[in-house]
């Protein structure tokens, strides 16, 4: 075997024979008593590496309302991609499932195995925020003409708040970008028109973005 006598039992053998990285060629020559010879050879490759998963969407820590979400990426090499134990659709190196997201914070992990059986993965995080923030704004039922009033707005956000806009009539007259945080809380001052009539109605509303 590659030019070393093996030992023979009962015409079979068995020989530990140590693999370089890469393809390897065996050559077998048998010799009978007589002189008379054959071989057969074979090439068996050495693969120790795992295969690369690249996750190119979404984005880590990317929020979304919808139920599903694409996810998409390459490999490095021909291997079989699963996601929780389920096959992807590989075309090339290429690899997109649509999936189910729960509410709240999910961890999608592709792995794969090439034909070595040796495995990678990659992993990505996706937000599912499906609910609307919470809005409580309260304003005085009656004032006069021209005065000035307070307006007590409350916002929360099973997430993160970004904006928090207030309107009067339809007309927007305050906004505040927020920078994530999850609660908003604030008394804000408000003049009346002086040239509201008896019994008019001034409709205040308060709008907020995750």
């Amino acid at each position: 075997l590659d030019g070393q006598p093996v030992p023979l039992a009962n015409g079979t053998f068995d020989q530990l024979i140590t693999l370089q990285p890469g393809p390897n060629g065996i050559l077998l020559i048998a010799t009978d008593p007589a002189g008379n010879s054959s071989a057969a050879g074979l090439t068996v490759h050495l693969d120790s590496t795992p295969p690369t998963v690249t996750i190119t969407a979404p984005t880590e820590g990317s929020v979304t309302r919808e139920a599903q979400v694409m996810v998409s990426g390459t490999l490095s090499e021909t291997a079989v991609a699963t996601l929780d134990g389920v096959a992807l659709s590989v075309s090339g190196l290429d690899f997109s499932a649509l999936v189910s997201l729960a509410e709240g914070a999910n961890t999608l992990t592709i792995e794969a195995t090439d034909p070595a059986g040796n495995r990678g993965s990659a992993s990505v995080r996706v937000v599912r925020d499906s609910q609307p923030p919470a809005l409580e704004l309260t304003a005085p039922a009656e004032a006069a003409a021209g005065a000035g009033i307070t307006l007590a707005l409350q916002a929360s956000d099973s997430g993160a708040l970004t904006l928090v806009e207030l309107y009067a009539n339809g007309t927007p007259f305050w906004s505040s970008v927020l920078q994530g945080g999850a609660g908003f809380a604030r008394n804000l001052p408000y003049t009346l028109s002086p040239d509201l009539g008896a019994g008019s109605a001034v409709n205040f509303e308060a709008r907020a973005y995750d």
